[in-house]
Formats: structure tokens, sequence, C-alpha cells
């Protein structure tokens, strides 16, 4: 037979042979047809195929070559069967493998190589077709290929299907390389999405593997538990916390070496298995010298081990306070030693003494312990039993490649220690040894403070006496290595020991020395003179000054890097040097600095990737030029920057949408990822934000800044990748937070503040697995208990801070401690009963690190601090409040030296239960925290301190309890007074989150505080002017004294300032109470005068603003106070109904019975004020006083004066021309219509509601009535649902249209009404009451179109008021023109209206508006018309 292409291919030289090839491996091959026989090719025409041919194949190749390489061809051509000498030969086999294996046997050994590819059809070929080679270079290729240390080399879906063949097919090379690979990469692959998939047998061999390298028994853990409940099918787990066969693989993990709060965290989804974890810590952590003795006895030290192979790079033993130096040196030291050396190892190692160092010489000089040179990062972090000093000798014996050192959080790691390590291992490059910050409050507010040398071992003198160094002359090369050191929250460090690092100059380049408190200005500028090669500092609240910036200056520094945040001491001058020597800084921290637009100005980089310049005085001057030449900043932070929108010397505006500008700003220049909004971030729309904010990870809002409910429910899409949000004084829903729990994937931390807004418990019962942080402060009062279960369901919590939960128990304790065992941080103040019955359950949550419970129910136990300190050992920061205590006072701590404890504070009240402001009524207590005892702890000693400290935020209830008398602190019993009769504590200074102090932008208060009030008549402007000073004077808040506003609803009609509008100054008391609820002018005091004096502790400046007059003299009058008006305010009427004979049916009767009891009172208020009749009578009722006495004498001459109230007020009357006011509101009224005001009143319309409380005493509710009346009527006549402004403006019956057309024209005669009473009444106070009213006459500004005359008429008149209000402690003195008593009130003339069915109108203002309206004259007209009808039937 001839076959195409004889003798062009070498595979068929010699004896040819055809193999027709058909594909076992295919379905369809088994039942097609048969086929013709397809015509040969050459083995050469094969790599052409993409794909094959299927299911048959026929391949020409060389029957000799096939003989010699495959024991398979070598018994079927060359042996005795039929086939053996037919040139026509087939087989059946899987297609592919066979083609692989002909490709490898006959194409040249350059042109094919084995690839992951290719692999499996090899390998399968080789082993059907026995070609020996093949199966040696399969194995060759296979174990070089998982030779290497990368990870990313081999596939790990391949790695699963070769296991999957091999176990298979029996290939044990396979078998053995996988594991091994698996294991040394065992970091690396537990990362990739497919490592679920690994099969069950080949996860075993990794883990029993010798050389599994992990960087900590954690991570082994969190992987396997991963995969289990990967692969555990529903079946087979009936109980979620049962441990089965698959856990099997949990025996292997050394459960000894796993962190605390790694190990109390299994507990919430394997319950048995997290127990058996704890208890084997604790056990260690009670007598671990003991277990490990015992272990060695038993043969099975390894099991405490930590695991350290030849290829381990990382060793992180981070949060495991069971771990001691013992644990260290058996990790290193060769199985093959002696018991007794063990024992000598365990025994000297536990309790490190001078034994230990000869130890340490033998081991040393013998070679005893093993070498790990891949090692390059070892983690010690909250590691409380470890010796630093014999640690940092286990690093010298074993890791002679470290590069870098954690040990966060170690009180134990002394000074002497880090020189220690300077020189035992010089090869590091990096060292961190920061603690927490300083927890002793601003040293202005400290009162007593002592401290005293801890009692620790000292070290051996031999081992770890270093010499001073000469300073003068070359330091030792070996120190040319230290490149990084942070020595955060040291405070133990001063100037001297600085000087002592500086050893490290040819080779530090960065230093973080944040709050290391016992450093001067000298001692950082010497330190920075000598280290000349640091480019990164953070020097944040140190004494880092103007010395220092003169050093930096005479330097030729490269600063990248450069954290100042709260260092207090740079004057303006040294602050615009700093600016202009540091231009190619990248990372920039001026948090609470005197930096200023003139500094700001001075820089001039173009690479900073982050800037922080909050809570400093910088506006969009300096600020926008900066921005728009930092293309790569990714980090923004300006909150608290209250001029951020306005030059800081001229204080005017910036030209155009300020707002917009600001926005379109960073969107056009920024990719934001970390952002802290505070004043002049105010986005209208949700464009504003998408270009700049799309990869935003961690984002905070402020006060300053208001986010529509709109674009705070977009977040979730316009930050997709939001980790960490915390929102201060926004507006919120449960339509936000549901949204941002349910699509904010990524979000780990949610922190709501003061947050106003309707939020209940729905927000909350959404799933949010990815959430680890939640602070709720003062938002949530209603949660309770099974509130806090569900919370427990939906999220697995490590830090939960909650204020303000009055509603919860004690049984909240063992909730909180069951589903969220592994908190690390628990924050509870005001939170009912929750302490009531000791703190038992919290001391479950082994793991804690930071508790503060204050005000939560009394029943901590004396010996608290104790117990705390040795049930949780990771404990750092307790505080506590002696409201709570019930037995007197807490214990000092016996004995904390050695353990994780950094700071205990003990916080005792006083109760301020009435000021000259308020009367004392039971509840209305709050308190103050008179004074703080604090317990710190430094690596060398303990400090006692007693601060003065004043709780900020408003006034909550406390428990009514009596302190101890005593206020002595000795050493073993600590006992806060709360003293009856102390003065009022003073404000404390402004602190910021992060501890430091933060000048308030205001000048000191000097006497009263001051506050500014604008008041006016309706529609003159006052709220446009509120916000309007807010751009001239930092930290401006606005508070609404609008009787309406304060409700809930109709916000049209009430004309509240809509949200665009305020323009991020916060508005307070809008929208806050229930429309069905009284609110008096009492209330209004109550609520205001809390909010102001918050306003004024975060140094702003509160501003009053509204038209309702009465309740803006309840605030500053103490009249209110006076015991008869407070009988009138608080009395009712189901007190003493018979003494009244009047019930809330008979309202038309009351005035009738107040002109019986008292005329004069009768004829000075309307009949129709109801609410003053009713009072009025009540008065009566309760003391048999006649009301009109209260107008005469004594209690006249006091009445509504300022001039006794506690606020030193400026008071601003915006005022126009009458008839332009009337012009105005007649404008206004219209407007609103077009904007919806039918709408409104119709939801809140009730046939039988009541007009004369709650929000249906607005103007513009009961003129309606009529009308929806019979517009109802017929719409349900109609069977018509559709009710809209615009279906009911386009009315077309004559009837409804006219009385639609009287309604609006009584709501603009009243709102006119309303106008001329505002005004007389502000006369009045001018004139009668001494009130200092700067009056502002904006007609001009109502009448003039230019965009400027309204800051030329009202504003700027009204700036220079404040102005000189606010300079220099001058106070706005009351008028010298007051009378001495009230004037006499012009007795209004009655007249009745017998056309408006007897209707009576008081004054001839009043009735000659009523004969001009349009109801009138119609009514009037219909009258005469039915009259002639009459008469000629009378006269027939």
């Amino acid at each position: 037979m001839a076959f195409a292409g004889d003798g062009e291919d070498a595979a068929v030289a010699g004896d040819p042979v055809v193999l027709e090839i058909t594909d076992t491996s295919s379905a369809a091959a088994s039942g097609a047809p048969s086929l013709p026989r397809p015509a040969p090719v050459c083995v050469s025409d094969l790599a052409r195929f993409d794909p094959l041919p299927s299911p048959t194949v026929a391949v020409r190749a060389d029957r000799h070559r096939l003989i010699e390489t495959s024991s398979y061809f070598r018994a079927l051509l060359g042996g005795s069967f039929s086939e053996s000498g037919r040139a026509y030969v087939q087989v059946g086999c899987n297609l592919e493998a066979a083609v692989q294996v002909l490709r490898y046997l006959f194409e040249p050994s350059e042109s094919f190589t084995i690839t992951p590819d290719n692999f499996l059809p090899l390998l399968e070929g080789a082993l059907f077709l026995a070609v020996e080679s093949l199966l040696v270079e399969c194995e060759r290729w296979f174990r070089t290929m998982c030779s290497q240390t990368s990870a990313t080399i081999v596939p790990l879906d391949f790695l699963i299907e070769v296991w999957y063949f091999a176990q298979e097919h029996g290939v044990t090379f396979v078998q053995d390389t996988c594991p091994e690979y698996l294991a040394q990469n065992f970091a690396h692959v537990i990362s990739r999405r497919l490592f679920n998939k690994i099969p069950y047998g080949l996860l075993c061999s990794t883990i029993e593997c010798p050389h599994l390298m992990v960087d900590s028994e954690k991570q082994l853990c969190e992987a396997i538990l991963y995969w289990v409940s990967e692969n555990k099918k529903p079946c087979e787990r009936p109980n979620p916390n049962s441990v089965d066969d698959h856990l099997f693989l949990l025996s292997k993990v050394k459960i000894c070496l796993l962190p605390l709060e790694f190990a109390t965290g299994t507990k919430r989804h394997w319950l048995d298995f997290g127990n058996n974890i704890v208890r084997t810590i604790l056990n260690l952590l009670k007598d671990s010298l003991k277990t490990l003795m015992d272990a060695i006895a038993d043969g099975n030290l390894e099991g405490y081990c930590i695991r350290i192979t030849e290829y381990s790079k990382n060793i992180v033993l981070s949060g495991c306070p069971q771990i001691t130096t013992a644990f260290l040196y058996i990790s290193v030291i060769p199985t093959y030693l002696d018991v007794s050396f063990k024992r000598r190892i365990v025994s000297s190692y536990t309790q490190v003494d001078h034994q230990s160092f000869i130890l340490y010489d033998e081991l040393e000089k013998a070679g005893k312990t093993l070498l790990f040179r891949n090692v390059h990062m070892v983690d010690l972090s909250k590691c409380p039993n470890v010796h630093f000093g014999a640690a940092i000798d286990w690093l010298k014996l074993a890791f002679p490649e470290l590069r870098i050192l954690r040990a966060l959080y170690c009180l134990s790691f002394q000074f002497v220690d880090l020189l220690y390590l300077f020189l035992r291992c010089p090869w590091i490059d990096e060292i961190d040894m920061a603690i927490d910050k300083s927890t002793i409050t601003p040293r202005q507010s400290v009162v007593y403070s002592s401290s005293e040398v801890l009692g620790k071992l000292k070290q051996n003198p031999r081992k770890y006496y270093i010499s001073r160094p000469s300073y003068d002359r070359q330091p030792n090369l070996v120190f040319s290595n230290i490149s990084r050191l942070t020595l955060e929250g040291r405070d133990d460090i001063d100037d001297v020991d600085l000087l002592k690092i500086s050893v490290l100059k040819n080779s530090l380049c960065y230093i973080n020395i944040r709050n290391c408190t016992l450093l001067t200005d000298g001692g950082i500028s010497n330190f920075l003179l000598r280290c000349t090669k640091i480019h990164s500092m953070v020097l944040s609240y140190t004494s880092f000054g103007n010395w220092s910036i003169q050093t930096l200056h005479y330097m030729t520094v490269n600063i990248q890097e450069l954290h100042l945040s709260g260092c207090k001491g740079i004057d303006a001058a040294p602050m615009s040097l700093l600016m202009g020597i540091i231009n190619i800084t990248k990372f920039l921290c001026l948090r609470g600095t005197s930096l200023t637009d003139d500094a700001l100005c001075k820089f001039s980089g173009s690479s900073l990737e982050y800037l922080d310049v909050s809570e400093t005085a910088v506006s969009m001057v300096s600020l926008a030029p900066v921005i728009r030449r930092n293309c790569n900043l990714n980090c923004l932070k300006t909150a608290g920057c209250r001029s951020l929108l306005f030059e800081h010397d001229k204080v005017e505006r910036i030209i155009g949408n300020k707002y917009g500008d600001f926005l379109q700003e960073i969107g056009s220049t920024c990719c934001l990822e970390d952002v802290e909004m505070g004043w002049g971030f105010c986005p209208i729309q949700t464009e504003d934000l998408i270009p700049s904010f799309s990869k935003v990870r961690n984002m905070t809002v402020g006060l300053g800044t208001t986010l529509a409910e709109n674009i705070l429910h977009a977040l979730p899409v316009i930050c997709p990748f939001l980790e960490s949000l915390t929102l201060r004084f926004q507006v919120i829903s449960d339509r936000v937070i549901r949204n941002l729990l349910e699509s904010s994937v990524n979000l780990q931390v949610l922190c709501l503040h003061y947050c106003l807004g309707s939020l209940t418990s729905f927000s909350f019962q959404a799933k949010a697995p990815a959430l680890r942080i939640l602070r709720l402060q003062w938002v949530t009062p209603w949660i309770t208990n099974d509130d806090l279960t569900i919370l427990t369901k939906n999220c697995n919590l490590v830090e939960l801070s909650l204020s303000g939960c009055k509603l919860l128990d004690s049984s909240s304790q063992q909730i909180i401690a069951s589903g969220w065992p592994n908190l690390v941080l628990l924050h509870l103040e005001d939170c009912g009963q929750v302490t009531v019955g000791g703190v038992s359950s919290i001391l479950n949550c082994k793991a804690l690190e930071d508790v503060l419970l204050r005000h939560t129910g009394r029943g901590i136990g004396r010996s608290i601090v104790d117990d705390a300190i040795r049930e949780l050992p990771l404990l750092r920061k307790l505080a506590l409040d002696l409201c709570d205590a019930c037995e007197e006072g807490y214990d000092s701590p016996s004995n904390a030296e050695g353990k994780m404890m950094r700071s205990v504070r003990m916080s005792r009240c006083k109760t301020l239960s009435g000021s000259c402001l308020e009367l004392p009524r039971e509840g209305s207590s709050k308190p103050v925290h008179k004074d703080t005892v604090v317990l710190e702890w430094s690596s060398t000693r303990m400090t006692t301190t007693i601060v003065k400290q004043r709780v900020d935020g408003p006034a909550r209830p406390t428990w009514d309890r009596r302190l101890p008398a005593s206020a002595s602190c000795p050493r073993r019993r600590l006992e806060m007074a709360h003293p009856a009769d102390s003065a009022s504590t003073p404000p404390a200074p402004n602190v910021g989150e992060d501890g430091a102090i933060h000048s308030p932008p205001l000048p000191p208060q000097r006497g009263r505080p001051k506050v500014v009030i604008v008041m006016g008549a309706t529609g003159a402007g006052k709220s446009r002017l509120a916000v309007d000073l807010a751009a001239h004077f930092a930290g401006v808040e606005v508070v609404s004294a609008d009787s309406m506003q304060v409700y809930r609803g109709l916000d049209v009609l009430t004309n509240k300032v809509p949200l665009h509008e305020q323009k991020g100054v916060p508005h307070h008391l809008l929208s806050v109470i229930d429309p069905s609820v009284e609110f008096t002018c009492r209330d209004f005091r109550d609520h205001a005068v809390p909010i102001i004096q918050e306003i004024l502790d975060r140094g702003g400046l509160p501003v009053i603003v509204g038209g309702t007059n009465f309740y803006i003299q309840a605030l500053v009058s103490p009249f209110l106070f006076d015991d008869m008006a407070q009988d009138m305010q608080d009395c009712t009427l189901s007190d003493h109904p018979d003494g009244i004979g009047l019930t809330n049916d008979d309202e038309g009767g009351g005035y009738e019975r107040l002109k019986e009891i008292d005329h004069v009172a009768a004829q000075r208020i309307h009949p129709n004020d109801h609410r003053k009749i009713k009072r009025y009578l009540e008065l009566y009722a309760t003391t048999g006083a006649l009301p009109s006495n209260l107008f005469q004498g004594e209690a006249a001459k006091k009445w509504g004066r300022a001039s006794n109230s506690k606020f030193d007020c400026c008071f601003l009357w915006v005022d126009a021309d009458l008839q332009v006011l009337d012009n105005y509101v007649n404008q206004r009224v219209d407007c609103m219509m077009d904007a919806g005001l039918l709408d409104e009143v119709c939801d809140i319309y009730d046939p039988d509601g009541v007009y004369t409380q709650g929000l249906r005493q607005a103007i513009g509710v009961r003129e309606f009535d009529e009308f929806f009346r019979l517009y109802l009527t017929r719409k349900e006549s109609d069977n018509n649902k559709a009710t809209s402004s615009a279906t009911m403006l386009s009315v077309h019956d004559d009837q409804l249209k006219s009385m639609l057309d009287e309604a609006v024209s009584q709501l603009k005669t009243n709102t006119r009404r309303l106008v001329r009473r505002q005004r007389r009444r502000l006369h009045r106070l001018s004139k009668d009451f001494g009130w200092n009213l700067h009056r502002v006459d904006a007609t001009k500004a109502f009448c003039c179109t230019t965009g400027n005359s309204w800051n030329k008429e009202v504003v700027e008149p009204c700036v220079d008021v404040v102005k000189s209000f606010l300079a220099d402690g001058t106070t706005c003195s009351p008028s010298t023109n007051a009378s001495d008593g009230i004037g006499e009130r012009e007795v209004w003339t009655q007249y009745v209206c017998e056309a408006c069915d007897k209707r009576v109108l008081r004054g001839a203002h009043e009735w000659e508006q009523h004969r001009q309206g349009r109801g009138h004259r119609k009514r009037v007209q219909r009258l005469k018309q039915k009259r002639s009808q009459m008469r000629p039937s009378e006269s027939s």
C-alpha cells in the first residue's frame, strides 16, 4: 500500500505501520456508526490539528521506534498476536493521550516541551502505552515545577486535577510531590479561589507534611475551618457545633498557639471546638511550666513548638498571652536533644533569671539551635509574658536574616531592651514597639499626680548593660541597617533616650514618636540635627515646635512624610517656613495645628497622596491650588475647617456656587480612597460625588456637612468599595441604614454619632456578614434585648459601642457575651440596667482589650479592677464610674505589673439638678464628671493622676443615689466622693477624638456665654441671615425658635429651611416633635438649653432664629421659672375639672368663662386663642389668683426681661416696611401653593381634628377645613381616588373653586396679621422690657434686584454688630429707655360680623382686613340677594 508523503517523514523511514487510533474516552465514539477508514497522516502533521479529528485518526509511524520505546507496542507489533505483522493496526485509547505520546516519540526534542496543558495527556498516554522514558520525563518535569518557591507557577486547578488522576491510577510521585508543594506554599494557596476544592486526602497529606509553611497557627486553623464549612453537606451537619470526620483535620492544629481573640471567635460557629481552645489557653496562663514539663515527660513537646520550617518567612504570635519565652526556645532546638536538657530550657525560660543567661551561653557555644535563614519577620505583639531580653537572644540565635520585629502593646519591652536589640541584632531593618496613646487628660486639668517605679526584675548587668556611646565620634557600623523605628505612645522615653537612638544616624529614615509626651522641642531638634537621613517623621502630639522647624530649615532633608497632628507649639511664622521646605512631601498631616492660609500658600509641592488639614483655619483660597496641583491625592481630610469656603483674612465669599466649585475642584483632580468631610462638603446631587468618590474605602461625614437622604442612600453605588463609614450629626433613616448594610458588601466599620432621624429596629435586621465594628452613640434609644439578639445573628462584631440605650437590662450581658464572644472593645454608656447584677458575663468575653462602663446600673463590685485583670488576659483599658459601684467605691489593682494593663479610669459624678435656667424637677438631673482618677502604667512606672473632667454631650439623666463622702485616694482603696454642695465644674478643654487638645475657634469666653438671637417677622429673612453669618464666624450652629417648624411635617406650609439652603450649617430643633404633641415655651427651653450648651462646649457660636418671640423670652427671661408660671405650665385640666368647669370639647365657652372670672385678662387675648384661654383658666383653678395679676406689681417689672439671663445675648431684628412684607407674604403663599401646600394639608386633614394643639395650630391648616370637607365628600361620591395639588387646583366646580380662593385669601390675611403681631411684640420687647434690639432695615434688599443688596443692607451691618459683640467681651446691654412697668396694652374693640356667622374680630385693623376679604364680600352679596328675594313675598 502506498502512502502520501512517503520519504518525507522520518517517522516512517524504516518499517512503516499505520496506527488507526479510536478515541475510547469519547461517548460519541461508542455509539457512532461505522465510517470509512480515515486517510493516514504523518506524526508531524498532528501538531496542526486543533481540535483533533474525532473519533478516529490514522497515523503513519516507524514500527521499530514504537517497539523500542513502548512496552505496549513491543507486545502488540513484535509479539505473536495476529496484528503483529500487519501494516495497519487498530488501537483503542484516549486519542489526545496517544497523539501527545506519538509527538513526544517522533518530534525533535527541542520542538516538543511539557506544559501544564499537555502534562496529563502525556502522563495518561505514557501509562497506557507503557512509555518508560516519558514517565521518567513527566516525573522530572513535575518535581522540578513543584520545587519552585512561587505559588503562582503551578495553577491550583491543575494540581487538583493531577491529584485526582494520580489517585485513580496510582501515580506515586504525584501523591508525594503535591502535598510537599502545597505545604511549602500553604500561606499563598489558602488565598486562592479554589482552595475549598482541594480534595480531603490532599489537604490531610499537606497538613501532615513536616514542611508545612504558615505564618501562624491561626492561619492554618482559619483555612481548615473555611474548607470544612465549604465542603460539609447539610445532611451531614445535624448539629452545627458537632465535630465529625472532616474535623479530624483540626486535630492537626496546635490549639495552644492560637491567639485568644481568634479562639473566642470560633465559639460563634464551632462552640465545642472553641471552648476547648479557650480552656487550653487559660490553663497555660495559669501554669505553663507544669504543662510543658508534662509534655516533655509524655514525649509530646512537639505539640507546643511554633511551626518554623526551612521555608518559613514570617512568624506571627500576636495576641497570644499564653506564650512565654520557653515556647520560643523549644521551637528552635533539635528534637534529638535529651530530655534533661529540654527540662532545663523550659524551667529557665518560663521564669527568666540569671540561670537563663548561663543556659544561653551553652546554647550559643554548643550550636544547639537550628538556623532559619528565610525568616524575615517576627511579630510578638500582645505577648505580655515574653521576657524581651531573653527573646532578643532567641532572635540572634535562630534568625540571622531577620529584617522586621514587631512588639506592639508590650509594656515589658523596655527602652534598655531596645538598645540591647541594637547590639545583638544589628541586621534588623524595622522595629515597631508602639503602645497606646497617652491616657492622661490635658495638663491644665490635672489637679494631682504622683508616680512610683515598678518593682520589676532587673536585667543581668553582664548582658544588658550598655555604656553610653560617644556621640561626637563616628558610630559603629553595626548600626547601619536599622531604617524604621516606631516608638508611638512610649511616654517613658525622654530627651536623653532619644539622643541614644541617634547612633542610628547613618541608616534611620523613618521615626514615629507620636505621643511621646516627655520629649521636648529641644530634644527633638537635637535628634533631627544628628539623624540627617530621616525623610519620614510622625511627630503628632509631641512638643515639636519652632526650634525643630529651624533645624529642618538648616538641614538638606527631603521630607516625604510628615505628621504633626496636635503640635500646638508651632507659631505662625515657623509654620510658614516649614511649608516652604517640604515641597516633595507625599504624606502631610497638620490636623489641629496653627496652619493658616498664609502658611499653606507657601506649599508648592505636587506629590501629595495624603493630606489632613482638619481643625485648622485654612480656606479654599489656599487649599484649592494645593488640590489642583496634586493629582495623585487619594486621602483628603478637612473635618472641622470652619472657614473652608471663605477667605481667612477678608472673610469674603468665594465667587460662584461655592459648594459646586469645591466639589468640582476635587472631582476633576482627585480619586479619593479616604475622606473626612466637615464644613464645606454639601453636595446637592449624587453626580457631584461620583467622579472623585468612586474608589473611597473610608469615609467620615462630620459636623458642618449635611448629606441629603438620596445621597446617603446612594452611597453603596457611589462608593462600591466602602469599608468604613462614620456619620456625625446627620439625618438618617431606616431606608439609609438598611440599604448600607445590605448593599455595601465590604462595609466593616459603621459609626453613627448623634444622628437625627426616625431610626427603628428595622435598620439592623439585615444581614451584614462583613461588619466588624459598630458604634451607635445616642441614636438608638429604642434598642432592647430582643434587638440585640437579632443584631448578634446578623453580624460578627469585634468592637461594640452603645450610648443611650436605656431599655437594656442585665440579660443583655449574656446576649453580648454569647453572640460576640470575640469582642475586643466594649463601650456601654447610659445603657439602662446592664450591670445591675454585676459583670460576670462581660468577663466571659476573654479577648476584651478595652472596656468602658458608665451609668449602666449600680451593681459593679469593689474588686472589679483586679477581677478584670485576672479574667481578661489582654485587657489594656478599663473605664468605670462611681455611679455604678454597689459598695461605695473600687479597689485599686493589687498587681498589674507585667500585664497588658495600660490605664484604669474611675470617674465620679456630681448631679446638676438645676441652674439659673431651670428649676429642679424629678428626672431632669444630669451627671457631670467632676473628676477622674487615672492609673497609668508605662514600662517602668505607674502614675496616679486626678484630673478634672466634664462629660461632653447632651444632658443625660443619672441614677438618683448618694456617693461616699470621702475623697481620699489611698493606694489600695480609691473612693471618690460626690459632694452635695459644690460649684459647677468649668467646661473641659476642647478635646478631639484622638485625645489631643484642640483650641476652640472662638476667643475664650469671659463671663456669661454669648449667643446671637435673630428675630423678626415672618418673611423678613431671619433664616437666610443666620446661614450667612456662618460664612463670617466660625462654628455657627442654628437653633430654631419657631413653634411650628419644631414639629415633623408641613415642611412647605411652615417654610422650613430646605437642606440645600442650610449650606452645611447645622440646624437644631427642626422636625423633631410629633405633630400631635403640645409643645410649650417651657418645653422649648428644656430642649434648647442643652443644645446651646453643647454648641458652646464645642467652641461654636449658637444662633437662635425664629419668629416665636415667646419661645425666645422663655429662653432668656428668668420669669418663666417663677413658681406661679411653673404651676401654670404644669397643671392640666384633668387635675381640676370641677374647679374650671371646662372640657376639651367646650372650647367655645372658655372665653365667656374667662370674661366672668377676669375681665381684664379676657380683654388682653383673642377669643379664638384657645390655648392661652385654657392656661389662664388652669392658673386660676390651681392658685385662685387672677391671671391679670401676673402683669402687675413686681412680677410685671421682671417679666420678659433679659438682664438676668444666663446667656449674654446679641439681638438682631430683621425688619422691613410693612407694605413690603405684605407683598412678600402674598407672593410666598402663592409659591407655597405651587410647591404642594395642599398635598401637605390634605395628608393631615381630619374632619374631627382639633385645631388648637400640635401642628394643626399652624396658619394654613384651619383655613382649608371647609374646602376639604366639601372636596373629599364629592371625591368619594365620584369614586375618584386621585388627590394631588394639581387636581385640587384645577377643579372646575365653581363652589369648590370659590372656597379654595377664599381659603388662600384667608391664609394670606392671617399670615399678614401674624406679621403685625410679631412686629408689635418686638417693639414692645424693646420699649417696655429693655431688650437691646439691633434693628436692621431690609426694605431696600427686598426692593432692589441687584444680587449684592442683601449683603450690603443686611448681612454686613449684622456682621459688624456681632463682631463688636464678640470682641473684648463686649456685651449688648439692655436698653436704658425701657419703662419701669409694662405699658397698658390697648383694649381691642370687638366687632361681630353677622354675615359670617357672627364671627368675632378684635381691633379695627382686623375688622378692616376682614371686610376687604373676598369671602366676606361674597357672603354679604348673597345675603343682600336673599333679603331682596324675601321682600316681595313679605309685601304680598
